[in-house]
């Protein structure tokens, strides 16, 4: 099952990945663990700038519809905390212009048996606390 998962998650990046670009963002970075070396454990799953702002982008996928859940939901107050924390350490590797915003999205995949996946872009769906 793990390798089922970890396939549906790579599956699920790609995707949000080529919808970020169709939408006019620019990929910056992607699989990110700026805490290597340092103890912190996790990764920035995609970085991108839309405009003017670097969206720190969160993917969450699910392979089927109906079960009341929304793939975002698993982005839990712990985990935008460690996204945060992941984002300052790759500040800290990567300055950035002070003209740039930064934003915490979560892009989420739903993929179904059939067709075109759901997909849905959620532009701020948390703040750095």
């Amino acid at each position: 099952m793990p390798g089922e998962l970890k396939r549906t998650g790579q599956l699920g990046e790609d995707l949000a990945v080529r919808f970020l670009e169709a939408s006019s963002a620019t990929l910056v970075d992607r699989n990110v663990r700026p805490g290597t070396g340092c103890g912190v454990r996790g990764e920035l799953d995609v970085l991108c700038m839309d405009g003017a702002t670097l969206c720190v982008v969160e993917v969450k996928t699910l392979r089927r519809r109906g079960s009341g859940m929304t793939p975002g939901m698993n982005v839990t107050p712990a985990k935008q905390r460690q996204i945060v924390m992941l984002t300052q350490l790759w500040l800290a590797q990567n300055p950035q212009p002070e003209e740039v915003g930064i934003r915490f999205d979560v892009i989420e995949v739903t993929l179904g048996t059939r067709g075109t996946p759901d997909i849905v872009w959620h532009k701020g769906a948390f703040l750095a606390s």
